[in-house]
């Protein structure tokens, strides 16, 4: 009988003893993450390609969501005349990086996600989930999100949800339940993350931009008023002047993170090094 294959990643253990610091781990979304920028100006000559924008939606598509309900849209903006139209609503200097970037998404949060129970459901069927979770969704997505379509009465609800769940909290764990926008804004922002990332793994620059009227740029590109905006996102090629600026530092780890309790110190093991 052949002896037993041991994973990979026990072999390299094994081989570099007791210390982390020789072990060498793939860096790819690292790399991205620290290629990643707010870059202030584009080259407006330099398209972002086809191919380059299947991937950046093919990232965005594929960022998580609570219980998947992906309660975000994206307006893809690349026109002259789209984006002027655009510019007009952002504010500052935002309205000429969106003139120069060759490539805008614009995210809206969708404040009624319990419009897209059903699909949900639908989708969790279509993978195996046990039926009794899937039959739960739709309560699931209303608890959570308070995404209702009933005007001015899902404040009231709202309240009133609120008001049941701090009763429940004294006798049991509850949730803490968020506004709809605060809701859709949490679940919307993974995708912008996603769209960032990979624009960088592709060589490509960024700017995430709160900056804007929502007003003006929700009329400028038509986006219902169930939709609210979180993020604008310039994309394109880095100009010469933005590409050559210095890029500010981040803080320590230790201002950041904590072990086991908030505010207890977290020393960072050794940095692995890259794989080959």
């Amino acid at each position: 009988m052949p002896a037993p294959r041991l994973p990979a990643l026990v072999l390299m253990l094994a081989a570099v003893g007791d210390g982390a610091a020789g072990l060498a781990l793939p860096h790819a979304v690292l790399d991205a993450a620290r290629a990643r920028y707010a870059c202030k100006s584009f080259d407006p000559s330099r398209p972002v390609e086809p191919a380059q924008l299947r991937l950046l939606a093919d990232a965005a598509r594929a960022a998580p969501s609570s219980f998947n309900v992906q309660p975000w849209r994206c307006v893809l903006v690349s026109s002259v005349e789209g984006r002027a139209a655009l510019a007009r609503g952002m504010l500052g200097a935002n309205g000429q990086r969106v003139l120069e970037a060759p490539l805008v998404a614009v995210f809206a949060a969708d404040l009624r996600a319990c419009g897209r129970a059903a699909r949900v459901a639908a989708l969790a069927a279509a993978v195996g989930a046990p039926a009794a979770f899937v039959s739960r969704l739709p309560f699931y997505v209303s608890l959570f999100s308070s995404g209702y379509r009933l005007g001015l009465l899902k404040w009231p609800l709202f309240v009133a949800k609120r008001l049941a769940m701090a009763l429940l909290g004294v006798l049991r764990a509850v949730p803490k339940l968020s506004t709809p926008e605060t809701w859709a804004f949490k679940n919307a922002m993974p995708a912008v993350t996603h769209l960032m990332l990979q624009a960088a793994e592709l060589g490509l620059a960024t700017l995430p931009m709160e900056g804007f009227d929502e007003g003006r740029v929700r009329a400028a590109l038509a986006i219902p008023r169930r939709y609210a905006i979180p993020c604008v996102v310039a994309v394109g090629h880095a100009s010469e002047r933005a590409a050559a600026a210095p890029r500010a530092g981040r803080f320590e780890f230790d201002e950041l993170f904590a072990a086991e309790t908030f505010g207890a110190p977290w020393v960072p093991p050794p940095a692995p090094l890259p794989a080959a």
